[in-house]
């Protein structure tokens, strides 16, 4: 008996809105009953209001998720258009689709026979599919500067803190209104920073204090987002628009402190030069004077703030974490003392973190911390047998298949897991809240185990490789030890950057992650830097580092 599904897409919420997909989803059912096949309700794929260059879409993958568990046999789809709008992102589903012997069937290629012909149709459909979505965002950017250069306030679909944004309606343009409580706390805000020389962090404070609500409904304000109003010109009635575009992401030497090693998003906004910004006027909150005031306050702010920061430099800026609460341990200068620093915990602030959310893991003596790190740095240096050793049974051949082994066995265990949740949810056993709520879990274990795989598999090296890598450990080690009597602050900052991973600060014990490559230095222009990316962990006791 075959298993027959359908799937239906629109991109836009106002599609979904307006219910288009309901003709695609007709047209759908009347081709399948033509065929002779009746499609049951849980193999209708529809996703309302996603965009076809996206490839992660919650009905596609369910779809997916039964395609490769063999429970469908054939799916009937409007145009190619409908199942991804980039052609690399077809040709990828479609060849998923084939190794699992399921067939497409594309309702515009009616009378086209299955070989080459439909093949080079599907592709060159594709590649219109691929330019019509640029073309479309082409057109939708030009007509948002045209009203942006008009002046109108619809371009920007919202309304900032203090006003109220009233949509079009009724033939009339779309306008801010300003809103008689909010803009009090605008104006609120100005008259703290700019009158009373109020910082930031005090005026957030007093803001939670009064019990004054942020446009998210918080009563805990941010900085940032008290700077937001503060930097905004709309509240002297300039509106700017195009203030940020889109832009690839930097490659970075390492992720920043919470974010994942591979950043889900490829592109970013970045800031754009007040020339390309247009301006859009819009009714006044405040005079443009204390605008100006504030403005000239936040550079001098800035201005010292970097003087600051260029006098306090740190040596372990950027590695410390609080091994209880995972948030970053920053230093600070001592009270009335600027001779001595420690580093303490962000979450253990009291104004940045609500009472029972604040972390209790204590602070520690910079100087002390700090020596503690170069020791262990010059004895790793000192000792290069002991980087050899380390490497070899990091790389040893016996464990990194066994573990590569062991990696391959757990992903398909996880990939059985996903199949029996599939299963048990198409034969009515589990409702579709309990597997939404345990695939995304499974997903993610996938997700992990694959990236392992790829890690043991790039870790198998030669012997070669191996005698080469020991080889400039050695260098290295030559290279530094004749300066870690003398060093400096320069020369010990480079060091930690090339040797340590992170510093965790656990309640009884510091941990020293360091990290060696498999080629040490990968030498560039500069032959005195490298790269290096493996791990040695080193535990130290924490004894007498509490002040």
């Amino acid at each position: 008996m075959t298993r027959v599904a359908f799937y239906a897409r629109v991109s836009s919420q106002k599609q979904s809105d307006e219910k288009t997909i309901q003709s695609q989803c007709k047209a759908l059912r009347e081709r399948s009953a033509y065929d002779g096949y009746d499609i049951p309700k849980n193999r209708e794929f529809c996703d309302d209001g996603y965009s076809g260059s996206e490839l992660l879409r919650p009905a596609l993958e369910a779809m997916r998720d039964q395609v490769h568990a063999g429970l469908i046999d054939k799916i009937y789809i409007l145009s190619a258009d409908r199942l991804a709008r980039s052609l690399s992102h077809q040709m990828l589903l479609l060849d998923e689709f084939q190794r699992k012997h399921c067939e497409v069937i594309f309702l515009d290629q009616k009378g086209i026979p299955d070989g080459p012909e439909g093949t080079l149709l599907t592709h060159m459909q594709g590649a219109f599919a691929e330019y019509e979505r640029t073309k479309i965002l082409e057109r939708t950017r030009r007509g948002r500067k045209y009203s942006a250069v008009e002046g109108k306030v619809s371009v920007f679909g919202r309304a900032p803190y203090g006003y109220v944004y009233v949509p079009k309606s009724q033939g009339v343009d779309a306008r801010w209104e300003i809103d008689p409580i909010k803009s009090d706390h605008v104006r609120l805000i100005f008259e703290l920073y700019c009158n009373q020389q109020l910082s930031l962090r005090r005026i957030a404070r007093h803001l939670r204090d009064s019990g004054i609500c942020s446009s998210q409904g918080n009563t805990n304000w941010h900085r940032n987002s008290i700077r937001e109003v503060l930097a905004n010109p709309a509240y002297y009635g300039e509106a700017m628009f195009g203030k940020t575009r889109i832009s690839e992401r930097k490659s970075t030497k390492r992720p920043s402190r919470g974010s994942p090693e591979f950043p889900h998003n490829a592109k970013i906004q970045v800031p754009t030069l007040p020339s390309e910004q247009i301006k859009i006027l819009v009714p006044a909150i405040i005079d443009r004077s204390m605008f100006e005031t504030a403005r000239i306050q936040m550079d001098e702010n800035r201005k010292r703030h970097r003087q600051d920061k260029a006098k306090g430099k740190y040596l372990l800026s950027g590695f410390t974490m609080c091994g209880r609460c995972g948030a970053a341990y920053c230093s600070r200068m001592a009270s009335g003392n600027n001779k001595y620093h420690y580093y303490r915990c962000l979450r253990s602030d009291a104004s940045r973190t609500a009472l029972e959310d604040r972390c209790e893991n204590k602070s520690v003596k910079g100087a002390e911390l700090e020596q503690m790190v170069w020791d262990e740095i010059c004895r790793l240096l000192q000792d290069p047998a002991r980087l050899k050793q380390e490497l070899v049974r990091q790389h040893h051949k016996d464990d990194i298949d066994e573990k590569l082994r062991l990696a391959q066995r757990e992903a398909i265990n996880v990939a059985k897991q996903i199949d029996r949740l599939i299963d048990l949810y198409t034969e009515d056993k589990i409702t579709k809240v309990e597997l939404d709520r345990r695939l995304p879990e499974l997903r993610k274990r996938q997700e992990r185990q694959s990236l392992e795989i790829k890690k043991y598999e790039q870790d198998q090296l030669t012997d070669d490789t191996l005698q080469d890598a020991q080889t400039r450990l050695e260098e290295l080690a030559q290279m530094v030890q004749s300066q870690l009597s003398t060093a400096d602050w320069c020369l010990k900052r480079e060091l930690c950057l090339l040797l340590v991973k992170r510093i965790e600060i656990h309640d009884q014990e510091i941990k020293i992650v360091l990290k060696a490559p498999h080629l040490p230095f990968d030498y560039g222009p500069d032959e005195n830097r490298g790269f290096l990316h493996q791990r040695l962990p080193c535990v130290g006791k924490r004894t007498g580092l509490r002040p």
